[in-house]
């Protein structure tokens, strides 16, 4: 059976470093904390407290995903957990690392949510939504943009690995973590990939495949980014996380929605606020 990702519901504060940065200076990929590189999630471990300062909490309705500043007033998660769902009951939040710790978590609103127009179309493909919020996300510290890749293509293929975060199950079943966890994942040849799930499930244009037995994204991380250190230093977003079979079993990779392949529909839908670039 296959699941979408969604389905969910000592901390050392820097205060000094919260001051706000200005966007004129801001560079996409930037990790002010910088992330302790072990590995969270199903398999992993509790990341480094506002490491992975992209990431945001998101309450669609009565349920639990995850998306990734790409610009001020641009958040970028999976379609599948905003289908149907009415913008002023969607919550997102910026600066998380615990859900339910108060400080410095940031509450917006949603002005508009955009679907990938081919959204639904077809299986779990153009898995892929666009969040315009009402008011813009101060970046600091805690709150940083990260950067979407115009190529992958060395990039998302073994023996290379990225890395996912995301507040969802610790198992297969649940139940949520209360902290922002963190796993290490080896991409998936996708032609194997195709193999393990059919070529009805898997589109090799616009899916890449990650995970292995014991590692693997599950169900609460839905819309979280799925990302890659560049040589030169910034962070760039890969993939989406959107669907896969039971949670870190044996050939059920996680799927993630491939961002390159959306890199024409993201910056027309942002009017050029959301760029992709080279990595």
């Amino acid at each position: 059976m296959l699941r979408m990702m969604q389905c969910g519901l000592g901390i050392l504060l820097f205060f000094a470093a919260f001051d706000s940065i200005k966007s004129a200076n801001l560079q996409c990929g930037q990790t002010p904390i910088h992330p302790i590189l072990n590995n969270g999630i199903v398999g992993g471990h509790p990341a480094q407290p506002y490491s992975w300062p992209w990431q945001t909490l998101i309450h669609p309705g009565g349920s639990v995903c995850s998306g990734s500043i790409v610009a001020d007033r641009w958040v970028i998660s999976a379609a599948h957990c905003f289908d149907g769902v009415p913008e002023n009951t969607v919550e997102v939040y910026s600066g998380v690392f615990g859900r339910r710790h108060p400080y410095p978590k940031t509450s917006h609103k949603v002005r508009k949510i955009y679907l990938h127009p081919k959204y639904g179309s077809h299986g779990f493909n153009d898995d892929v939504a666009l969040l315009e919020l009402d008011d813009s996300i101060t970046f600091n510290h805690y709150t940083q943009p990260v950067c979407l890749p115009s190529n992958d293509s060395s990039v998302v293929v073994p023996p290379n690995m990225a890395w996912v975060t995301g507040w969802g199950y610790l198992m297969d079943g649940g139940p949520l973590s209360n902290t922002l966890q963190q796993v290490h994942l080896p991409f998936v040849d996708i032609n194997t990939c195709e193999r393990n799930y059919g070529s009805h499930w898997i589109n090799k244009a616009l899916h890449i495949c990650a995970g292995k037995e014991g590692k693997d994204a599950c169900q609460g991380d839905s819309g979280g980014p799925l990302v890659v250190e560049s040589s030169g230093g910034p962070w760039f977003q890969y993939g989406i996380t959107s669907f896969g079979g039971k949670c870190g079993e044996k050939n059920q990779p996680g799927v993630f929605t491939r961002v390159s392949n959306f890199c024409s529909w993201i910056e027309a839908t942002t009017a050029g606020n959301v760029m992709c670039q080279s990595a």
